[in-house]
């Protein structure tokens, strides 16, 4: 996708570079580092009890305004003419899950890209369903708008008829009022293993934005593509923040985990101030009174690590203000917030597998004591496919709204 920036993790819970140096940032173990243990895990009644109450993670949606759907939606069909043969009525939500879009706000220059999935995608194959202008078999996957460059289709496309798997991946987009595509991005199939019943979870379906790649979920088929060297441009305040925060969880824990500073990525997490940017959005009629919404301003950074280890973080964050969230102390009260402060992530619930199962992440806060559990759903993501080489993107975290270590969040 004609893309600035593409940016992913792993387990979804609740709330949720400079040019960096150094490709990752390893906390490793010194003389200068904090020697408090990471808190212990609370008793299982505890984590049992979060999450009969809460049931996992559950997003807060943000929807796609008309303004841009409708221009996602004339493009799609001077692509496709097909699509609105036999009667359909000319709705975005008849071809798109609008509801499910992805949205990418940096903190520099505000909403960058909004990703779009195809609609009923968790039950759509990964097969030739239309036919490019070049004759080759195709398939749209997904759209998306850019605010340097306006709006885009996503095509793959099959070399024959008996090909397994996509070879290209296209950008759509009117150039010079003509709709012409390139062909940008390295294209990686992968398959995911789904639930205990085989299907693919509900936070797997759709998109998810990673540093390293983006993905793109066609029932257990996910299609990902790396942006070019040129493109990709990891958020630098992102970046700096957790390499902040790190800074201080290092004063006061002993850390291990190999935190992955420049595949950290900006969020909005709180659930008013979502609620509030979702309103905002709804009630833009263009592009341009999009960008720089001051409920849409992007609050928490966060990344994953690049070596899951049990007993060690799978991630980290910074919030930048407090936020209204599910959330319990380690005692298990309720306390319906989660303060501003940099904070490691933990998987409190790493016998919980299956994805789509709902679990329990563990904030632990720099300030050795101010603590918090909240809800996640578990997901595969990229990090837990079948891919051989998997294990090369398990450290990468995810905006969908946030997710890493195999958790959303």
């Amino acid at each position: 996708m004609p893309h600035k920036a593409l940016f992913h993790v792993q387990r979804l819970a609740g709330i949720l570079l400079i040019s960096v140096l150094c490709l990752n940032y390893s906390v490793q173990s010194t003389s200068a580092q904090g020697a408090q243990p990471l808190p212990a895990l609370p008793d299982k009644t505890i984590l049992d009890k979060i999450i009969q109450e809460t049931g996992g993670a559950h997003q807060t949606l943000l929807g796609v305004p008309a303004a841009i759907s409708n221009q996602i939606l004339s493009m799609a069909i001077t692509l496709n003419p097909a699509m609105i043969q036999g009667g359909n009525n000319l709705t975005a939500d008849k071809f798109f899950d609008v509801d499910h879009a992805v949205y990418y706000f940096s903190f520099d220059k505000g909403l960058k890209q909004i990703l779009i999935p195809v609609a009923k995608a968790e039950t759509t194959d990964l097969a030739p369903t239309m036919t490019a202008s070049d004759s080759a078999p195709a398939q749209m996957i997904g759209a998306g708008y850019d605010f340097a460059s306006g709006p885009f289709i996503l095509v793959v496309t099959w070399k024959d008829a008996k090909a397994t798997k996509p070879s290209e991946l296209r950008a759509y987009t009117f150039t010079n009022g003509q709709l012409a595509f390139t062909s940008p991005y390295k294209l990686i199939n992968r398959k995911l293993k789904g639930n205990k019943a085989g299907k693919v979870a509900p936070w797997d379906k759709g998109v998810i934005i990673a540093a390293r790649e983006t993905c793109f979920s066609l029932n257990l088929d996910q299609v990902c593509y790396s942006p070019t060297k040129q493109d990709k441009q990891p958020d630098a305040k992102a970046a700096s923040q957790v390499d902040d925060a790190l800074k201080a969880l290092a004063k006061t824990y002993d850390i291990k985990a190999k935190i992955d500073v420049d595949g950290a990525l900006p969020e909005i997490a709180g659930v008013a101030l979502r609620k509030a940017c979702a309103a905002m959005l709804a009630k833009a009629t263009g592009a341009a009174a999009m960008v720089n919404i001051p409920e849409c301003a992007a609050n928490m950074a966060f990344t994953g690590v690049n070596d899951i280890q049990p007993g060690q973080p799978i991630g980290a964050m910074v919030l930048s203000k407090d936020i209204d969230q599910p959330a319990y102390d380690l005692a298990g009260t309720s306390t319906g917030k989660v303060l501003a402060g940099a904070y490691l992530i933990l998987d409190a619930t790493p016998d919980i597998t299956d994805p789509g199962a709902p679990g329990v992440l563990m904030l632990v806060n720099a300030d050795g004591k101010t603590h918090y559990l909240i809800p996640s759903q578990v997901i595969e993501g990229f990090g837990d496919s079948d891919d051989k080489d998997s294990n090369l993107h398990k450290g990468q975290a995810g905006i969908k709204d946030a997710t890493v270590g195999a958790h959303g969040y």
